[in-house]
Formats: structure tokens, sequence, C-alpha cells
């Protein structure tokens, strides 16, 4: 009989799988920004992803990443600084400057000395700018690129500023919770969800274009996202809504279309480890274009409060593929379907 695998190896194979993607790990406001030592020396900006310390910075005119350890003394290099010709990542140890492409490029004490430059190299990732975020995958093949947002670029529409928060939480755990159609009224009272109707919606899960994709309809209690706030305010009772979800295993595309016109909810997860994750949540709308973003954002701070109260005390931490470690009921269908679906790309839990 196999021994068991330790909670370490668990949590290694589990991180394992999620390498193969685009992570958002920084907007590109915060790449931008100002961050100088106290010589005044830019910074690059310092992150973490699966448990990997990374660093970011232009680089001779392009966006890099790379390890953010120096392989020397292991100093982090996101206390360093960029150099002036914007070419390296000095280490702010022993000044060892580090390329876009992770080679050795300087090293004072041994060119002081005259004497051969090390070969070495840190590793260096695949970055992209894209909806104002700055997106690294580990891999040196990403299996999908970032998912699309295509109202974004769409007439009619307007988008509130990038939110963020971090939750003691596990990726994938996250990822269901959006997926999940009926714990609205267990969870979401008070905001979108009815404790009358505790129904599940109807829904089948596909696959379409390497995207998870369904939708339902259901009547949901009258709220900012579906009612047209400048007309006639937020008003009591029920209003349907037809909700429309595309997702990759980290990505969500959650689109609710009402009478009051189309809200979307793009929702995009960073795994800064096995045990804490990163989210970024953007809203764009085609109604109540002049009603300030923040009625909008206000409202889906609370909703995503009520969630992160219920899924940070999910365990474990990781999301089984393995459909008989916890209990499935037929309601269960499209978090059922994504668990399948990223358990055929390689996930796994021990």
């Amino acid at each position: 009989m196999p021994a068991l695998a330790s909670a370490v190896e668990r949590e290694e194979a589990y991180l394992a799988g999620w390498r193969r993607f685009f992570h958002p790990v920084a907007t590109v406001a915060e790449l931008d920004a100002a961050r100088p030592d106290e010589q005044g020396r830019q910074q690059p900006l310092g992150v973490e992803l699966l448990g990997q310390r990374l660093v970011l910075a232009r680089l001779d005119g392009r966006l890099t990443a790379l390890s953010g350890t120096c392989p020397h003394r292991g100093t982090g290099l996101h206390i360093g600084w960029i150099d002036p010709e914007k070419c390296a990542i000095v280490c702010r140890y022993h000044g060892a400057g580090w390329c876009a492409d992770g080679s050795l490029g300087s090293f004072p004490a041994i060119e002081i000395e005259g004497r051969q430059m090390p070969a070495w190299r840190i590793p260096s990732f695949r970055a992209v700018e894209k909806y104002g975020l700055v997106w690294v995958c580990l891999d040196p093949e990403p299996l999908f690129p970032v998912l699309e947002l295509p109202e974004l670029e769409q007439d009619g529409f307007v988008h509130t500023p990038w939110r963020e928060q971090t939750w003691q939480a596990g990726v994938g755990r996250m990822v269901e919770a959006t997926l999940d159609t009926y714990h609205f009224a267990f969870t979401h009272v008070g905001t979108i969800g009815d404790p009358s109707n505790p129904r599940a919606p109807n829904t089948k899960t596909e696959i379409v274009d390497n995207r998870l994709t369904f939708s339902y309809t259901i009547d949901q209690p009258a709220n900012e996202t579906i009612v047209n706030v400048a007309e006639e305010g937020v008003v009591q009772g029920l209003r349907p809504v037809t909700y429309t979800l595309r997702a990759i295993p980290n990505v969500v595309h959650l689109r609710k279309d009402s009478e009051a016109g189309a809200f979307v909810i793009f929702f995009a997860y960073c795994p800064v480890g096995p045990q804490q994750t990163r989210w970024y949540r953007l809203v764009v709308r085609n109604h109540d274009l002049d009603v300030p973003h923040e009625v909008f954002q206000d409202l889906e701070d609370r909703i995503n409060a009520q969630d992160q109260h219920v899924i940070e005390t999910m365990r474990p931490w990781e999301l089984t593929t393995d459909l008989d470690a916890e209990l499935q009921v037929y309601m269960d269908r499209p978090t059922v379907g994504y668990r399948k679906w990223t358990a055929e790309m390689g996930f796994r839990f021990l």
C-alpha cells in the first residue's frame, strides 16, 4: 500500500497545475509607480506567485519578470534597484546586475579584479500587460492566453477601477465559489440572495473554445446591478436576470443581463501560495453610466465579504478533483464540471 503523501507534497503537486496559466500579479499602475530607495534609485516591484518570489520591471524597454531571489547569497531583489540605463536589476548586497533575460550582466567585485564573469542566470518568465494588469506565467508554454473581456473595448460601456484583496483561501476554492449557482439564498442575504427561494437553477456546463461556459436565468432581489439606479433607484421585489459565465481555471467573466442592461464582473485570481489568494475585480457596465463607480463597488464589496466569510473556512485548502472526496448533489453540476475539467488538465490532489 503506497504511503500517504505529506502536506508539503500535496501542496507542491496541487500548485504545479497552476503554473501553466497567466496569473495577475499586479496592476500596471503599481508597476509604473515611483518606488525610490533612500538614495533615490527606482526599485523593481516585488510580487509573489505560487510561493515563488518575483520582481517586475521595464528593462530594455520591455516588461520583464525575473526570479526575485539573487542566487549568490539569497537576497531579495525587490530591495535592489534598476540601474540608470534601465537594462538590469541590481542586487543590494553585492551589486550583481541581472538582465532582462535573466543573465548576469555585471558583478563589480569580479570586474574590478579583471576576472571572468560567471555564466550565472536566474529564471525569467513570460509577462504580458492586458486590461491594466500585469500577468505572469511560470511555465515556458502557457496553456491559455488571458481570458477575453470584450465589453471593455465596446462602445457604450464604462468600467470601475481595479479592486484587489488578498484572502486566506485556496485559489480553486475561490474560483469555484464564483461559479456556484445556488448559494445566494444562504450566503448573500441582504445583497443578491432571496432566503425564500433556495431553488438551484437548471444549468449544464460546456467547454467551448477552451472556456468553461454556462448560463441560467433567475429572479433576484432588486439591486444596483440589475436596476437602472438613475431612473428608479433600488426598489423592492424580484427582477429576472440572466447569468452567463465563461471561465478558464483562474479567471471568470461573469455577465448579468437584465432590463437595466449588461453588468459584467471580471475576476482574476493570483495564487500567492497554497493558502493565500489575491483577486482582482473589474466591473464593466452599459447602464447608469453617470452613477459614481463607488455605488457598484460598494455593493460588490459587500457581496465579496459575504463570500470571504465562508470561503476562508474551507478545508482542505486545495480544491480536490477527486469527486468522492467531498459530497456532491445534482445541483453542483457547474462546480463539478469545473473540477472534472481541471482534472483533465492535470491538476491533482494527493
